[in-house]
């Protein structure tokens, strides 16, 4: 049996990654001996990840949102990134144990990427110095942060906002025209967090809130199906439900 460790740093990821695609092989286990992060370390393993993403694009986001999931399943990850250099085609192939693992943790992150672009709320931030900027607020089970920054880029332009992960103290912000740039939330501007504001503060909150009673139906409420849907570990964060 063959065991590697690495830093949990996905620069440490990633020269583990480039050995198990250039052998073919995968180590039996891999210990994580630190927190997933996208920190901590550089590396020119990155190229090569470049390289293999250019060759087999849906194999690399596969491996991506596969890690960026936190399970611990890096063997799983290795061993499907020699398969598909062996074979393009075992980068879709659930009937391989590897390729299941990577594809189904894979889809957990991107369904929590896509769950937060509809449901992440932002407000004024009231973080001193930040005027200005939107911000929102999340604890998502899934390091999904580095996902949003597409999506927000596009949709904001010109204005400033940031999205804080409060489960891992991470923030994702774009300001001042740059680029958006994931990191510690201890090295951002809002780190000091405002205390909390008095329930209809923000006019435009309570503009929405009141939307919100006005669409709901009560004849139709449906509190499983909703939950289905909008699962609770969200509710904190959305001011239409707390207002409930």
């Amino acid at each position: 049996m063959t065991e590697v460790c690495y830093n949990g740093s996905f620069a440490g990821f990633l020269r583990l990654f480039k050995e198990a695609v250039l052998t073919g092989a995968a180590p039996d286990r891999v210990r994580r001996e630190g927190p997933v992060t996208l920190f901590d370390g550089d590396t020119d393993d990155g190229g090569f990840f470049v390289g293999f993403r250019t060759r087999f694009p849906e194999a690399a986001d596969a491996v991506l949102h596969a890690w960026l999931s936190e399970f611990p399943i890096e063997p799983d990850i290795l061993a499907y990134g020699a398969a598909v250099q062996r074979d393009p085609a075992a980068g879709a192939d659930r009937g391989c144990a590897p390729a299941a693992t990577v594809l189904e943790a894979a889809y957990k992150t991107a369904h929590e990427t896509d769950r937060l672009r509809g449901f992440l709320r932002f407000a004024p931030s009231r973080s001193p110095g930040t005027d200005g900027v939107w911000l929102a607020r999340c604890a998502p089970d899934h390091l999904a942060l580095p996902c949003l920054a597409p999506h927000f880029s596009a949709r904001f332009g010109a204005s400033p906002w940031a999205v804080i992960d409060e489960k891992r103290a991470l923030c994702l912000s774009r300001l001042g025209g740059e680029d958006a740039i994931l990191r510690p939330l201890e090295e951002s501007p809002f780190a000091e967090k405002p205390p909390p504001q008095e329930p209809g503060a923000d006019p435009w909150e309570a503009i929405w809130c009141r939307y919100h009673r006005a669409i709901t139906n009560e004849t139709r409420r449906n509190p499983r199906l909703q939950r289905s849907f909008l699962p609770l570990r969200y509710w904190h964060y959305l001011p239409e439900m707390q207002a409930r």
